[in-house]
């Protein structure tokens, strides 16, 4: 069984080459690749368009999606559930296995942060990222950081929904996915993994990006044929890996479908292809 470990990335040299080396320490003797999935442009990142490029080209039976600052610490990317899964022809799709049971957002000597420096919306991790659950109204399970899918259940909920921009609920729309589809999920008992540091890049609530992702997320059902199979794929091609460790290097541009020919534009003040 082959892992295809899928890192959407920009402009994250240190983070990718802090968790690289681990991925590959923990994997060592087992059958992996490790892909990274660049956005090669400077329009807003595009985090689940580059997992789904990613998967598009992997190898791997199982698809690894994780997130460039997520370092492992004490984890498992395996769960032995797969293997007594209901095979294809019972029409029941492979679970999902979440391996980050607990975060630890840390500084860049790898120390625990202060509480207070922990972003509102994460401090429980460090108890268990779904602590909440049960305790605060609409809470529900994790989907970030890193999820691990068996290849044929990704191909069958037809990957991410791509729509989002930024910093967006794609997580959320993908956990509806997989209650629409009917897939179930398994959370990790134990694994540990640490948020390196970065600047906390949370949207302001009157962000315009931020509230038009969430109007696309009020919309799910009617993107659901949204993502891998999505008539509009962006342009990619693949280069030399960048760093030691890699694999499978891909940079990918233009993550937003051009508008129909027949789009008409005002001509008193835009010119056709602007927004």
């Amino acid at each position: 069984m082959k892992y295809s470990f899928i890192i959407s990335y920009r402009n994250r040299e240190y983070h990718l080459k802090t968790i690289v080396p681990r991925i590959r320490e923990i994997m060592a003797g087992k059958d992996f690749e490790i892909i990274v999935s660049e956005q090669a442009d400077q329009h807003i990142f595009r985090q689940y368009n580059l997992d789904n490029v990613g998967a598009q080209i992997a190898n791997g039976d199982i698809f690894v999606f994780h997130d460039v600052d997520y370092y492992p610490v004490d984890v498992e990317y395996w769960n032995d559930n797969w293997r007594t899964t209901p095979g294809e022809d019972s029409g029941v799709l492979p679970q999902v296995f979440l391996p980050a049971a607990k975060v630890i957002f840390v500084d860049k000597n790898m120390q625990p942060k202060p509480i207070e420096q922990v972003p509102g919306g994460y401090q429980h991790f460090r108890d268990g990222v779904d602590s909440r659950m049960g305790i605060k109204q609409g809470e529900e399970s994790f989907f970030g950081g890193c999820l691990v899918f068996p290849r044929i259940t990704f191909e069958r909920v037809n990957g991410f929904c791509p729509v989002y921009k930024g910093w967006g609920p794609g997580d959320v729309d993908m956990r509806v996915r997989l209650h629409h589809y009917q897939v179930g999920y398994i959370r990790s008992k134990t694994g540990l993994f640490y948020a390196l540091d970065h600047p906390d890049s949370g949207p302001a609530a009157n962000d315009p990006v931020f509230i038009q992702n969430q109007s696309l997320l009020g919309r799910i059902g009617l993107n659901l044929e949204e993502g891998l199979r999505s008539k509009y794929q962006p342009p990619r091609k693949l280069v030399t890996p960048k760093l030691d460790g890699v694999d499978i290097w891909v940079e990918s541009t233009n993550h937003d479908a051009p508008p129909p020919k027949s789009h008409i534009v005002s001509s008193f003040n835009m010119t056709e292809g602007e927004e």
